[in-house]
This record gives C-alpha cells, sequence and structure tokens, in this order.
C-alpha cells in the first residue's frame, strides 16, 4: 500500500514536469483560441461587454471563464505571458484528473501512468491551452462525492464545470441516475435547480458590471456549434447542404435528443462505461467539432476499460495533425481531414458495436 503512495507521487511529480516542459517550449506558437483568451481577458479588464459580438467569434460560453482570463492577464508579464499563468491552471486540474484516475481505478498504478502521461491530454492541456481538463475534472470530482453520498455538493460542482463549459449538461443523466435510481420529475427538478446556480449567479454578475443584455448572452451560448465544415455527419452535410444555418440548428436539436435519449436508456451498471459511451456517441453524431473535444474521451475511456489502441492512436493522429497545422507545418487539408474522418468511422464502428453487442449475445445464447 506505501509503495502504491509513493509511485502516485513520483507520477504526479514527472508528469508535472512534463506539463511543464511541454508549455516551455510552446510559448512561440499561438492559435485561435490563445488569441481569444488575451481578447477576453483584455475586454473584461477594460469593462467592455463582449456579447453578442466579439464572443459569438471568440468566447460561446457563461461569462464565468472570462473571469480567469482577466485574472491570468492582469498577473501577466513580459516574461510570463497570459497563456502560460492559463496553461498552468489547466495543467494542475490535468493533474486532478490523474489523481482522480488513480483512485477511480483502485489505485492502479498502470493506468494511473497511461493517463498520466498520454500526448491527448498533455497536448490539449499544454500545447494547444484548452482549458477542459476543468470541466472533466469537476465531472469526476463529482461523482467522487455522489460515492460518498453527498447530494448537493455534486450538483453545486457540476454547476461549476457548465459555467465553465456549457455542453457538461450533456452528460448530467448518468451521475443523476448514481444518484438516485429512479428519475423523479422532482428529483430532476430539484436538480436542474441547483445545476443552473452557479452559471445564473456568474452572469448575473457580469450583466450587471458590464451591463450585458442576458438575451444576448443565450444567443451566443445557443448559436454556438463548433466547427461545422471538417467532421463527420456535419461534414457530410457541409458537402450535401453547405453551410445552412437552419440545418445545422435542427441538426443540433437531433444531436442533443439522441444524446439524451441514449443515457436515459442506457442501462449499463458503470457509470464510466455510461459517460465514456455517451461521449462517443457525441463523436460519432455532433454536428460541430473541436480538436480540444478529444481531450473527454480519454479518461472515461481508460476507467471504462472498453476503448482499444487503434481508437487511441486514431485520434493521436488527429491530434498531432492538428497541431502541426498550428506550429505552421503547411498540411494539405485532405490529409488532416481524411485523418478525421478514420477517426470518426473508428468510433461509430465501436458505438455500433456496443449498441449490437446485446443483440449479437442475445443469438448465440439462443443457438445455444
Amino acid at each position: 500500500m506505501n509503495h502504491s503512495k509513493n509511485t502516485i507521487w513520483y507520477i504526479l511529480a514527472i508528469s508535472a514536469v512534463l506539463h511543464g516542459l511541454i508549455i516551455y517550449f510552446s510559448i512561440p506558437f499561438t492559435n485561435y483560441d490563445i488569441n481569444s483568451w488575451y481578447t477576453g481577458g483584455k475586454s473584461t479588464l477594460e469593462g467592455i461587454n463582449i456579447y453578442p459580438m466579439i464572443a459569438t467569434r471568440t468566447h460561446p460560453y457563461f461569462p464565468l471563464f472570462l473571469y480567469l482570463e482577466a485574472i491570468a492577464l492582469y498577473f501577466s508579464t513580459t516574461f510570463i505571458p497570459q497563456i502560460v499563468i492559463l496553461k498552468i491552471i489547466f495543467s494542475l486540474f490535468n493533474l486532478g484528473v490523474v489523481y482522480l484516475v488513480y483512485h477511480f481505478s483502485k489505485k492502479n498504478i498502470f493506468l494511473t501512468a497511461l493517463y498520466a502521461f498520454n500526448p491527448v491530454s498533455l497536448l490539449v492541456t499544454c500545447f494547444h491551452g484548452q482549458f477542459d481538463s476543468i470541466p472533466v475534472f469537476l465531472i469526476l470530482l463529482s461523482i467522487f462525492y455522489v460515492q460518498k453520498k453527498k447530494t448537493t455538493l455534486p450538483l453545486l460542482i457540476l454547476s461549476t464545470a457548465i459555467a465553465l463549459k456549457t455542453w457538461p449538461i450533456l452528460f448530467c443523466i448518468p451521475i443523476f441516475k448514481l444518484m438516485k435510481k429512479k428519475l423523479t420529475i422532482r428529483f430532476l427538478s430539484s436538480s436542474l435547480l441547483l445545476l443552473s446556480i452557479v452559471p445564473v449567479i456568474t452572469t448575473l454578475i457580469y450583466v450587471f458590471f458590464f451591463h450585458a443584455n442576458p438575451l444576448m448572452i443565450a444567443k451566443v451560448l445557443i448559436s454556438y456549434g463548433g466547427v461545422t465544415t471538417v467532421w463527420g455527419l456535419s461534414k457530410g452535410t457541409f458537402l450535401i447542404l453547405g453551410n445552412n444555418k437552419i440545418v445545422y440548428f435542427i441538426l443540433k436539436i437531433i444531436f442533443v435528443a439522441l444524446l439524451l435519449l441514449f443515457q436515459w436508456k442506457n442501462k449499463d451498471t458503470s457509470i464510466f462505461s455510461q459517460l465514456y459511451y455517451a461521449i462517443v456517441l457525441f463523436f460519432v453524431i455532433a454536428s460541430g467539432f473541436g480538436i480540444q473535444y478529444f481531450y473527454w474521451i480519454v479518461p472515461f475511456a481508460l476507467l471504462s476499460k472498453k476503448s482499444n489502441w487503434s481508437i487511441y492512436l486514431s485520434i493521436l493522429c488527429s491530434i498531432v495533425v492538428t497541431y502541426m497545422v498550428f506550429a505552421g507545418i503547411k498540411i494539405p487539408p485532405i490529409a488532416y481531414e481524411s485523418v478525421y474522418f478514420m477517426t470518426w468511422i473508428l468510433l461509430a464502428l465501436h458505438f455500433l458495436d456496443y449498441i449490437m453487442s446485446p443483440f449479437l449475445n442475445m443469438r448465440s445464447y439462443r443457438r445455444t
């Protein structure tokens, strides 16, 4: 037991050094999101309301993350720019995910090390500078407290995750089911009320101090859908129908409905398996795409033990070719879009296998 405890601290320490090295060597490289964090932080410090015009392009979230952007920019210097401060914060949360993977895997050192040193999470967090580590950490932390038989605290933690990045709300149903076997209207109503607390409070603060219109903030949140021209079904829709906003809005409604219905009907007994396959389905039917979304799949893939190396390597290839473009290396769009397509196909087949396996097992049982 003591050996296991010592090993996790070694893993965390080495992983922290690795995070730091990637952050250091990534300083010369910029990307659209890094520029967006600067714009959001600068506007916030200057008291400028970014909704809806600026936010539509750079910040399709609730205002909470703007405050973090502003704090990082305020404390930045010539030698320590805003993005370095933000990446350090994101890295601390990713290290928190490492520890929670260790906890939920029943202190499995191998699985913990796989997560701690996996390039996908490291590159999204430390090279790209995306903050997905924060909501994923909060989702895992909420599960931790549900397992501790807490009721209000997990929902407030989830509420914070939603206030940072809205689409964690798409994956709340498995956590609700973990909290209560029978999802009654009363339970769902009280849970949704608690989930709204942090987004509402942080938004009202922004509305008061920045004279923002809450309807414009809602408009930005609803209209966001990621990049719609490079991934999966959205790519096919784009090739057939063009970039039609009405079509994509209808697709988004269908996508959300299917995702929620799948989680509602899923009878899997493992919370991590439920979340993993919900995220896989998200990738299969999503009407938009962001390369940072791949961060979400890794911890749940390891904890559910349902994924395979071919999927991970395909995701890693998608990450690498995208970040090569970020680094200024000229890669023809057909090259990285082909990698995206193969990754999407693998995920779709993987999800189809999960859906069909009960029926195939039933047929096999009847034959015997």
